[in-house]
């Protein structure tokens, strides 16, 4: 990766002290009380009903606290490698990511943003170091990368440039969950005057499972995209033998399962547009509802509860395999509640889904501006001495 030319030259890893996460035996894990362990799922994701507690304490070198920088060097390299700057309660790291603690000739935001216009080289290591589809990045990596480092008012420059990229769409990120918050508990109190049950297979014009297929250029939607955020994500993959049911795309009001999970299934909404190039992928269902008997915002706000959740983990942890998947049967008997009387409430979710939608199309917007402006303030393209912030 290129830097600044006139930026002094240092090793990756003389910058910072680099600390391994703990191996935490399952032996000292409470119930849901004490400390959270932070793995890479929780880094991606945040504490979910699959994160693991501790009441026991360990040394304060894998303690983590608000804004404490980590880089997890294992993992898929398309997904696990990569920087975060921690926001999430106070708890202990687990193995396969390091505790980043910048010295003193760099700033630790720097730091990070640089972890971050190094990920295409990270991932291209742990790639070429793949087994089991797992790939790292070790501390010799770290020791052979050479980057370049500029006074410290360049870096505050830079990090202020980037950081109110980055505020707007963390800023985002709080009010969608807000606001997610405010949506569910307005369900919650609407669901307690349900006296209607009726199954997702009565309510769906189709219940639609789609298969990973690889060749042909189009657009595909992962599982991994629909965890993250409320509504999916999408990206190119090339697929050449295209066949009969994987042409069929998604529709305005299409409920997306993934059945992949191997204990906490998520669901995604495609709300506010046809998406008539894009082909699901790596096991995921489509629910077309129908809308005479339960609204499409109704119905997902009921398939993210915890109660419904809960079920379909239950299900699924009962069955053998490393992996065991959700199936046909669980999504289309799966029973939900509900009330003719739903027009408020829809009205009222609508909107609120329409606003978290609207913020995550801004997000993708930002997300691209910073990763272009990233690499041109890092190799010396833009000219800083012009900028005044």
């Amino acid at each position: 990766m290129k830097f600044n030319k006139n930026w002094q030259k240092y090793s990756l890893y003389d910058l910072a002290k680099w600390k391994n996460g703990i191996a935490f035996k399952s032996t000292i894990f409470s119930d849901n009380t004490g400390y959270p362990v932070i793995k890479i799922a929780e880094l991606k994701n945040g504490i979910t009903s699959q994160t693991n507690y501790t009441k026991k304490e360990f040394p304060k070198d894998v303690y983590l606290k608000y804004d404490d920088l980590i880089f997890s060097w294992s993992g898929n390299p398309e997904t696990s490698i990569d920087a975060f700057l921690y926001r999430l309660p106070d708890g202990y790291l687990n193995q396969h990511s390091f505790k980043v603690t910048a010295n003193s000739i760099i700033n630790k935001y720097f730091l990070y943003y640089i972890l971050k216009y190094l990920k295409p080289l990270f991932k291209s290591i742990a790639r070429n170091k793949q087994t089991t589809g797992l790939g790292h990045i070790t501390i010799s990596d770290l020791k052979e990368i050479k980057v370049g480092v500029p006074s410290l008012n360049i870096q505050n420059l830079i990090i202020n440039i980037l950081q109110a990229i980055d505020k707007k769409i963390e800023l985002n990120n709080q009010i969608n969950n807000n606001l997610y918050k405010i949506g569910n508990t307005n369900f919650e109190n609407w669901l307690c005057s349900c006296n209607k049950e009726v199954t997702i297979r009565d309510i769906a014009d189709e219940i639609l499972d789609y298969h990973k297929n690889t060749n042909d250029k189009v657009k595909l939607i992962n599982s991994s995209d629909i965890t993250e955020n409320h509504f999916p994500t999408f990206e190119f993959v090339t697929n050449k033998h295209l066949k009969g049911h994987f042409k069929k795309r998604f529709k305005k009001n299409d409920i997306l399962y993934s059945q992949i999970r191997p204990k906490n299934h998520h669901f995604g909404y495609v709300q506010f547009e046809d998406f008539e190039d894009y082909i699901a992928s790596t096991r995921l269902m489509v629910i077309r509802n129908k809308k005479e008997r339960i609204s499409s915002s109704l119905l997902y706000f009921y398939l993210t509860s915890k109660g419904a959740i809960r079920d379909f983990t239950t299900k699924t942890e009962s069955r053998s395999g490393t992996f065991p998947q959700g199936n046909f049967e669980d999504l289309s008997s799966y029973k939900v509640k509900y009330s003719t009387n739903q027009d408020k409430i829809t009205k009222l979710l609508d909107i609120i889904l329409y606003k978290i939608y609207e913020n995550e199309n801004q997000n993708n917007t930002l997300e691209q501006i910073r990763d272009t402006l990233l690499p041109n303030l890092m190799n010396g393209d833009i000219d800083l001495s012009k900028i005044d912030i």
